[in-house]
């Protein structure tokens, strides 16, 4: 699933990418899009792949420079600011909707923005799922994005958390996950 559209966005940029230098890019944007059929699905499917991911080393034979398990560790450690951040403005978010309006939960949308390059997170709490969408200005795919997706999977699964203790009327078991995580400008250095 995860590592799955992760390879091909990879493939995409090896076979398909514009060189200018030493920079590789995609000519449009790449969007990745999860469907998961409840919170079990999410942690087994979407999380543990993510989390893999952002922490293994590719092989020699892959052209994009080589980026240690070291490396991913600090890489993920120097974006928990951005993430709490992100985290922080959807709780803030969710907060005043829920107060300031007395309606469904599902007539709302909470979203939460931020100057990093994961820029723009929404949620959306639907009868059928929680409708995500992420959106990142740029990404390096090799040395960032592993990251990114990973924290991806930690915002929603904190603020899901919060979600069921701040409004467990809401909380349906059986509700799925939707993802979509759109990509301004994938690339890597070769």
């Amino acid at each position: 699933m995860v590592i799955n559209q992760y390879e091909d966005l990879v493939h995409g940029l090896i076979h398909d990418g514009k060189t200018s230098g030493s920079l590789v890019t995609l000519p449009n944007e790449f969007i990745f899009d999860f469907k998961l059929r409840d919170l079990k699905t999410f942690y087994d499917k979407y999380l543990d792949q993510a989390r893999w991911l952002a922490f293994y080393e590719r092989h020699a034979e892959c052209p994009m420079p080589r980026i240690t398990k070291a490396q991913r560790h600090k890489i993920y450690d120097k974006e928990s600011y951005e993430r709490e951040m992100i985290l922080n403005d959807l709780k803030f978010s969710t907060h005043i909707m829920m107060s300031k309006y007395d309606e469904p939960v599902e007539s709302r949308r909470f979203v939460a923005t931020n100057d990093s390059c994961l820029s723009f997170a929404q949620v959306t709490v639907r009868p059928e799922n929680y409708h995500w969408v992420f959106v990142s200005r740029s990404t390096e795919a090799n040395k960032m994005l592993p990251a990114d997706l990973y924290t991806v999977g930690t915002i929603i699964e904190k603020w899901i958390n919060w979600f069921i203790i701040y409004k467990p009327e809401h909380f349906e078991p059986g509700r799925g996950i939707r993802i979509l995580f759109i990509l301004n400008n994938p690339h890597y250095y070769k």
